[in-house]
């Protein structure tokens, strides 16, 4: 007799909860692109395409971390002072877009403090938009007067 198998975290998928960590950990943790971790899985005898890689990191946050993203933006939005910068990064198959365009990385972050946060959002442009969005919430009370805080 055997106990009924768990649902899988991603349906339709064979990607274990194991599994899924430990590529996010590569790639994210260990900064490790989607090719070499294929290739490690390969040497290991299991042969993961990096698309599947790829689709399943898309789901996972989707259904997971984007939660995280939020109460991490919310927690970030609390702090008296928020640090903001942006990097070009390449998006080779973007839709609408070409290859070669250049589009951002923001990283938004807290001052020094005990709960450090950092929070990365991708956009295509550098627009000072970009950080007035997100601190959209971030309002600094002077002499009764409500005023927006931007340092771009």
């Amino acid at each position: 007799m055997r106990a009924p198998q768990p649902e899988p975290p991603i349906p339709g998928s064979f990607a274990t909860p194991s599994l899924l960590a430990w590529i996010v950990n590569g790639k994210y943790v260990m900064s490790l692109p989607l090719y070499r971790i294929e290739t490690d899985l390969k040497a290991c005898g299991a042969t993961i395409s990096r698309q599947d890689m790829a689709n399943w990191m898309m789901n996972v946050h989707a259904r997971w971390l984007a939660k995280v993203h939020e109460r991490m933006k919310v927690e970030l939005l609390s702090h008296v002072r928020i640090h903001a910068d942006e990097t070009t990064v390449q998006v080779l198959k973007e839709p609408n877009r070409e290859a070669k365009k250049k589009s951002r990385m923001w990283l938004f972050c807290s001052a020094r403090c005990n709960v450090p946060v950092y929070v990365f959002e991708y956009h295509e442009t550098r627009r000072k938009g970009v950080a007035q969005e997100f601190l959209v919430c971030v309002q600094l009370v002077v002499a009764g007067l409500v005023t927006m805080i931007f340092r771009v």
